[in-house]
């Protein structure tokens, strides 16, 4: 009870305590696909490091590719639905929580990580203080994603429960057509 109490004051993530413990194991699921698939060049690279390149040191290859700025290329590919489950139509009395807050995040995010990403490519500044960025605003787009995918999982409507009230919607609309003939 105590952790629902300091959790339900944190900003942002205050709304979490009125979700259901399914729409978090979604949520978790569905952040650990994204991740997956995001990975994925760098996992390519991997493999090819070793049978182009004739070494194989899975560390450095993903080294490698976090300090070329890989890492600043997945957090916006993890950002970028974000946008579209934040700006979703919802019904009128469902709003997503925080949405306006959420929306200034992502976007400073974006900026920052675009303009961290030109300074990594241009070696213009400290490389190894961008690199440690790069796990930051990493880190930050999980917390943003973990999240946004709950708080959207919460808001979708029940799917039999939908077709429920379709059915039902459709049953008063036939009965009352037949009642005033």
């Amino acid at each position: 009870m105590l952790v629902r109490k300091i959790i339900s004051k944190i900003p942002l993530a205050g709304n979490l305590t009125e979700t259901k413990s399914e729409d978090h194991k979604f949520a978790a699921i569905e952040l650990f696909l994204i991740l997956a698939f995001s990975f994925l060049p760098v996992l390519v690279a991997i493999f090819g490091d070793y049978y182009v390149g004739g070494r194989f040191t899975p560390l450095s290859s993903v080294n490698d590719n976090i300090r070329n700025g890989e890492l600043f290329l997945i957090v916006t590919s993890l950002m970028a639905p974000l946008f579209y489950i934040l700006q979703r139509e919802r019904k009128p009395n469902q709003r997503f929580p925080n949405q306006i807050a959420f929306m200034f995040i992502y976007i400073i995010i974006i900026v920052l990580v675009a303009i961290s990403f030109a300074y990594q490519r241009s070696n213009t500044v400290n490389q190894e203080a961008i690199y440690n960025a790069s796990f930051f605003f990493f880190g930050i787009s999980l917390i943003l994603n973990y999240i946004v995918l709950v708080y959207n999982n919460h808001l979708l409507p029940n799917a039999s429960q939908k077709i429920r009230e379709e059915e039902e919607d459709f049953y008063d609309k036939v009965s009352s057509r037949r009642s005033a003939e």
